[in-house]
């Protein structure tokens, strides 16, 4: 028995390959796959700082792109506040912040639909870009204050109050504290001094040691900000007169310290120092000053001072602990060192050597000219066909005037440029009318065919593009067939 002519098609033909397409003479192709969702935690920024970070994918991303195949990246979403921007070079495997940071900080994320050469979405990449609270404002230098009280008795009770001076008072009026801290004192077993911020009083109880002397106690006063704006000294002397200072020993310690970041060029931090001299014979020297930074470096800096503060510039971006020693000399060249530890924030890190290569991209555009049969829109370049190459004056919107295919521009990399193009030009029996764009991004293959916008009553269509990346655009144009 003879098979009939539908059986015999059914044996040899896929029947889903027969079903009816918009692409013509093209075999069927398989269906796109799900697209992998990638996660990367490009930095942690501080806030109100002016940043501009440029980092390579992670290995993970990096591999996941190789393997999907992934030609071109689509930002699909994002947070961002206005002050940073934040673009993806699939190229290069790079992402670039740069921008100034809130100084509230904040938590945002930029999602990216990447596609392969069949146009199907292959990764689905989140970038997550977080900021801690803004650093406090940076405090002023602290108003120092000498406060002596002298005629103590010696060993004899005492049980005094002491307004506060006039000037110290007047202090207090214009900086507004609101707490204070005892720093250092060496006062006898014997004596106890307090100080009330709130009523503007010293109190001073105890029994003075038979033999006098003379005592000290620091004072920090702290505003609202918590910043050091006061430092007052309290001296307390014995017998009616000041005594020459005869102490065994010459000792010293740091007090206080702040680091600010700077963030320049050979000056990461400043650091506010405060110390707390005794003993020896007065006046006192503080320096040089001896830092060793984490990684073991030690630097010496020739930096003196004769008060109880001072400040020195130190240089390590990376942050960490560090080890300040400095020299105490007194006037008669006794030296002690004294030591401290304080602690550096990071600077924000930008790898400056990729700058220079992908900081600027190409953009190429031409006007190519299809033999094609209306009604149909052309939306990609007719296969088997050769293009002829058009001179045709093509728009960047805010240049004064068009140029004339085929031209090439350079622009900086995450820059948007809008193109237009004439719907209708010279050529062939009728004209030639305009019929869509092709774009090849960086080195793909395969181009993205746009539409763009129509403006009839300007005359010209209009294409948008970010360039991430070196860009190549073709306005496509076909003859008008009578």
């Amino acid at each position: 028995m003879i098979p009939d002519i539908e059986t015999s098609t059914q044996a040899f033909v896929n029947p889903d390959c027969l079903q009816p397409t918009c692409r013509q003479y093209e075999v069927c192709e398989e269906a796109c796959p799900t697209p992998v969702s990638l996660p990367w935690e490009f930095a942690e920024v501080t806030p109100g700082m002016q940043v501009h970070s440029v980092k390579y994918f992670p290995s993970e991303i990096a591999q996941a792109v190789a393997n999907t195949g992934a030609v071109y990246a689509e930002r699909v979403q994002d947070n961002l506040p206005g002050s940073l921007t934040f673009d993806l070079n699939l190229g290069q495997r790079v992402g670039i912040l740069q921008g100034q940071v809130p100084r509230q900080g904040g938590n945002w994320q930029v999602v990216y639909q990447l596609y392969d050469e069949r146009e199907c979405p292959v990764i689905t990449l989140t970038v997550y870009i977080r900021s801690g609270a803004a650093p406090t404002t940076r405090c002023p230098e602290p108003e120092e204050f000498t406060w002596n009280l002298r005629g103590l008795t010696p060993g004899k009770r005492v049980l005094g109050i002491q307004p506060f001076p006039y000037e110290l008072s007047g202090l207090v009026d214009s900086l507004a504290p609101v707490r204070l801290e005892r720093v250092v004192d060496n006062l006898s077993e014997g004596l106890h001094l307090d100080i009330s911020l709130e009523q503007r009083r010293l109190m001073l109880q105890g029994v003075v040691p038979p033999q006098g002397g003379s005592w000290q106690a620091v004072f920090n006063f702290f505003d609202s900000r918590d910043c050091s704006v006061i430092v007052l000294t309290v001296n307390l002397y014995a017998a009616g007169e000041q005594p020459q200072p005869q102490p065994e020993a010459l000792s010293a310690q740091f007090t206080y310290w702040r680091a600010t970041p700077q963030c320049e060029d050979n000056v990461s931090h400043s650091l506010f120092l405060q110390w707390s001299i005794s003993g020896g014979t007065s006046p006192y020297q503080v320096g040089p000053f001896q830092v060793t930074y984490p990684d073991g470096q030690v630097v010496v800096i020739n930096q003196y001072f004769t008060g109880n503060q001072g400040t020195i510039s130190v240089n390590y971006p990376e942050g960490g602990q560090l080890i300040v020693r400095a020299q105490v000399r007194d006037a008669q060249g006794h030296t002690v060192t004294m030591e401290t530890r304080p602690t550096l924030s990071a600077c924000p890190t930008v790898q400056g050597p990729v700058l220079v290569e992908i900081m600027k991209v190409n953009l190429e555009v031409h006007a190519w000219k299809y033999t094609y049969q209306p009604p149909a829109t052309m939306t990609r370049a007719p296969t088997g066909q050769r293009p002829e190459e058009l001179k045709v004056p093509i728009l960047i919107v805010g240049e004064e005037r068009p140029r004339t295919t085929p031209f090439t521009v350079q622009r900086t990399m995450g820059s948007q440029v809008t193109l237009q193009a004439p719907l209708r030009i010279e050529g062939g029996a009728y004209g030639r009318s305009f019929r869509g764009w092709l774009v090849w991004y960086g080195d793909a293959e395969k181009p993205v065919s746009y539409e763009g916008t129509t403006d009839r009553r300007r005359g010209v269509n209009s294409l948008t593009i970010r360039l991430n990346q070196d860009v190549r655009v073709v306005a496509l144009y076909a003859d008008i067939i009578g």
